[in-house]
């Protein structure tokens, strides 16, 4: 309800009240009324909401290096240093620190290592394989969930508990979430962890009844989102729900498990608490992954950008501004396309981004193929197909976007329009 409406006051009437107090200050009455005038246009120009006076455009796109970036995991911080994972002759961890350049980290003694999450100190997690390198590539066993700070691997398998783990995400006081299984208490099963709090210790956070369970995220406030079995003794029946952990409790997001979820569930949390993940739904092209916003217990069906609706999508990362970013993807193995949610609609990225894009005769990225995350400064980072000067072309090729919200240009003139009235005004009084 507006103030007029609670007090009965129209427009009108706000008007008429004006000029009456104009007039006896010896103004013209048409003075008065042009002057009242614009002052109510201004006021409710400066009133509009951010969201209906602001355009999203892309201010610089930058290139971290030609590696062949490795969809599993990128995430960039406050400072815009970006944590990735790349190929070579193996999968191996990344840290790009702006005006440093990238930086491999070390493994923890074998040939792989997958960065999932940095944050604002430059401490990075993930998992790493811990066996004796053999020839080849992928696993030599079990991974193991890993802290690099400082310069310094740390091996988190051992306070675990567990044959396999996994770290997803990092807070700023260190705190850790993931996943690990085969532990002794609970063998043969995963499950959701927390560690970091009071010291080097785990702490399982349970699940709705069911054996298994894993974090995805965790904000700055030490709250944590995943997903969690639940085991109905009925039916004999389990099945898996997203939620939220807060405060040593567990509590239910929301999410209708007969939706299905997706094999991660939950992708990132904004100290707002809002969460990003995502879940299946039925549709005209039949099933498909869609990507949610659950804030204050509201769950939001992101949607797709225009054109992209026979596509699944899947958030990966959300800023303070409740900004989401990720990809959309074909059932067929498609190429991905990425996707900004801000203000309440989506935006493909690949148009914010086009006045910064190659146009294919300039070196250049041509086009941008995957949003992994996003900062509180609006820096995008993902991957991209790069167009080199000598004509060649590499794909998956990390970069940092940045995107800027400005004021739409008529509300500038709107708002830039009433204030000449005013200043109008306001010469012709002091002649």
């Amino acid at each position: 309800m507006t103030r007029s409406e609670s007090t009965g006051i129209t427009p009108d009437t706000r008007l008429a009240r004006c000029v009456a107090a104009t007039g006896r200050r010896r103004e013209p009455l048409r003075t008065a009324r042009i002057a009242c005038r614009a002052a109510a246009l201004t006021v409710a120009l400066l009133a509009l909401p951010a969201a209906h006076a602001q355009t999203l455009t892309g201010t610089g796109l930058n290139s971290l290096g030609t590696y062949f970036a490795y969809w599993g995991g990128m995430s960039i911080n406050n400072a815009g240093q970006v944590a990735f994972t790349a190929e070579t002759s193996y999968q191996r961890a990344y840290l790009y620190t702006p005006g440093v350049g990238v930086t491999q980290l070390p493994t923890l003694g074998g040939n792989t290592a997958y960065a999932t999450s940095i944050n604002d100190l430059g401490q990075v997690v993930g998992y790493g394989d811990s066996q004796v390198p053999r020839a080849g590539n992928g696993f030599n066993g079990s991974p193991q969930a890993f802290v690099y700070s400082a310069g310094t691997m740390t091996n988190l398998g051992g306070s675990l508990g567990g044959t396999t783990s996994w770290a997803y995400d990092i807070n700023n006081s260190g705190q850790v979430v993931g996943a690990v299984y085969n532990s002794a208490a609970h063998p043969f099963a995963q499950r959701a962890y927390l560690y970091g709090t009071g010291g080097s210790t785990a702490t399982d956070l349970g699940t709705f009844g069911g054996n298994n369970g894993q974090a995805g995220a965790i904000n700055n406030l030490g709250s944590i989102s995943g997903m969690a079995e639940d085991f109905n003794s009925q039916n004999q029946s389990s099945t898996y729900r997203l939620f939220t952990f807060a405060g040593g409790a567990m509590a239910n997001l929301g999410i209708n498990p007969s939706l299905g979820i997706g094999s991660r569930g939950v992708y990132d949390m904004n100290d707002a608490g809002q969460v990003v993940g995502n879940f299946s739904v039925s549709t005209s092209f039949g099933g498909r992954i869609h990507a949610f916003l659950a804030t204050g217990g509201v769950v939001t069906d992101l949607g797709t950008p225009i054109g992209q609706e026979s596509r699944n999508v899947t958030p990966y990362g959300i800023n303070a501004s409740g900004w989401v970013v990720g990809a959309t993807t074909t059932s067929n193995g498609g190429s991905p396309l990425p996707f900004l949610y801000a203000n309440g609609a989506m935006h493909s990225l690949n148009s914010l981004a086009a006045p910064l894009l190659s146009d294919g005769n300039t070196a250049g990225f041509t086009s941008l193929q995957y949003a992994s995350d996003i900062n509180d400064q609006g820096q995008i980072t993902g991957y991209g197909t790069y167009l080199f000067g000598d004509g060649s072309v590499r794909t998956y090729m990390p970069y940092v976007l940045s995107i800027s919200a400005v004021p739409e240009p008529s509300s500038l003139l709107m708002l830039a329009g009433g204030l000449i009235v005013v200043s109008l005004v306001r010469r012709r009084r002091g002649r």
